[in-house]
């Protein structure tokens, strides 16, 4: 792969003949167009390339949350880059012929900001999510810490975040989820980021929970 400036056509994207011009951060990039084969894939090729496709489906609709929030970009690696590299060593497996999230295993933050401690979620009546933990406000972490909050539904792979869902000294929050997810399974997690600094606390698994 090369990089170019101006080359005597300028800028192009897509496929022209053997060559590919792409963007990649923000700068024009040309590669060889990727060769065809006839080799049949081996069944470690298989479980790479199903266990690849079933992160960057649970991933993208979160891309938002984890470029902002997983760790700090280390070189020509993003977040989001990151949290890929992350969540294919940890947080799925290869079973038969499919990729299976380990959800409790997944990360959308990750920090050194402390975590809340004890911190439980259960659903009550009226599509409500009822969270508690213990206001453990002390070295790095204050009172006005913000609760983050991720949900999300598998069958259709639906997410939705709550970005300021309390504050660590409130010791309980109570979100409305929304009425199309009555009825169903959703995992969830949740996280501190400080009010003041860029910190941010590695996210909890809160577990499956039957949404009422």
């Amino acid at each position: 792969m090369g990089t170019y400036e101006q080359g005597i056509l300028g800028a192009f994207s897509g496929l022209v003949g053997p060559v590919v011009g792409a963007s990649f951060r923000g700068k024009n990039v040309m590669r060889g167009r990727p060769k065809k084969t006839k080799k049949v894939p081996t069944l470690g090729q298989l479980a790479q390339r199903a266990k690849f496709a079933a992160v960057t489906r649970f991933l993208t609709p979160a891309n938002s949350i984890l470029s902002d929030y997983f760790g700090s970009p280390a070189g020509t690696q993003s977040r989001y880059n990151l949290a890929t590299s992350y969540h294919l060593k940890e947080a799925v497996e290869f079973q038969d012929t499919e990729a299976r999230l380990l959800y409790d295993k997944a990360l959308f933050s990750r920090g050194t900001l402390l975590a809340p401690q004890n911190m439980t979620a259960i659903a009550i009546a009226g599509g409500k999510l009822k969270l508690e933990w213990i206001n453990n406000a002390q070295g790095n972490a204050r009172d006005n810490d913000k609760l983050m909050v991720v949900v999300y539904e598998p069958i259709g792979h639906f997410y939705e975040f709550f970005l300021n869902a309390g504050v660590r000294s409130d010791s309980d929050a109570a979100i409305v989820l929304p009425a199309y997810l009555t009825g169903s399974e959703v995992q969830c997690w949740a996280f501190m980021i400080a009010s003041e600094t860029a910190l941010k606390s590695t996210s909890q698994y809160l577990g499956a929970i039957t949404v009422l």
